[in-house]
């Protein structure tokens, strides 16, 4: 299965997007498809390479203020060389950028074959 196969394309349409950019133009808020959760962000890494689909979740008892991880996916030609931890950090940092959290990034809908992976980030403390 190829990323593209993944990732869904419409977040990323040009021209006729019904969606309007908040902060970045890279980064498009879609509460209008997801209307259960309070932001949802498309993002692209810089050499567009990488994807990622995240949404910003509050919770009041305790107060917690997150972004989940839903999609993160790398061109299939970059898999395996060592670059998914410089995307994901690339990813987390611009989530940041754009809303104040309190805690880590947690990830959501994780694939049986990515559990290693998202083990070691846990590990490294860069998600929850």
């Amino acid at each position: 299965m190829s990323w593209k196969d993944v990732l869904k394309s419409p977040a990323w349409y040009k021209g006729s997007s019904p969606y309007k950019p908040r902060k970045d133009k890279r980064f498009q808020y879609m509460r209008d498809l997801t209307p259960e959760w309070d932001d949802v962000l498309t993002w692209e890494s810089k050499d567009k390479m990488a994807r990622g689909e995240a949404f910003y979740h509050q919770e009041e008892n305790p107060s917690k203020y997150f972004w989940d991880i839903r999609v993160f996916t790398i061109k299939d030609n970059m898999q395996d060389k060592g670059k998914a931890r410089t995307y994901l950090q690339e990813f987390i940092d611009k989530l940041n950028s754009l809303e104040d959290t309190n805690s880590l990034p947690t990830v959501s809908k994780i694939q049986n074959h990515t559990l290693g992976f998202w083990e070691k980030m846990r590990l490294e403390g860069l998600v929850e």
